[in-house]
């Protein structure tokens, strides 16, 4: 007996890769997008949980009344809202844009430093005033 790939065997064999490959086209799978749109949804999670974080840890390191738990969430979080602003019952900062209907206002940047994306990228996310993730039109809908 021959060792050795058999015809058969051969044949089989590229019958199966037919078949694989056809099935992939047929579903449509598109992989770099997919992947783009992953590490998307990556970022945008990213940034909604260190705001979440940010918001957390100012509300027990600031927070003695329940007024106080509105007013210096923000710290850090919004752009140009410092101690000062809480202190001073100063207003949010006037919305920089809108995106979708809604006003959202630039994310800090002692915010952006505690991120893994590049710079230019975090200046395309944006927080509405209920801590809402915004990225120029695409609003996050994952659980927060």
């Amino acid at each position: 007996m021959k060792k050795g790939i058999s015809l058969v065997a051969l044949i089989i064999t590229i019958i199966v890769l037919i078949i694989l490959t056809a099935a992939v086209v047929i579903t449509g799978v598109n992989t770099p997008q997919n992947a783009q749109l992953a590490v998307f949804l990556n970022n945008i999670s990213t940034v909604q949980e260190a705001i979440n974080i940010k918001m957390l840890n100012n509300m027990a390191k600031y927070a003695t009344t329940e007024g106080d738990l509105e007013k210096y969430k923000w710290v850090g979080v919004i752009q140009g809202y410092t101690e000062a602003n809480a202190e001073n019952n100063d207003a949010l900062p006037e919305s920089v844009l809108q995106i979708a209907g809604k006003d959202v206002l630039a994310i800090d940047n002692s915010l952006k430093n505690e991120l893994s994306i590049s710079e230019t990228e975090v200046l395309k996310y944006y927080v509405t005033t209920l801590g809402k993730v915004y990225y120029q039109g695409f609003e996050y809908e994952g659980n927060i």
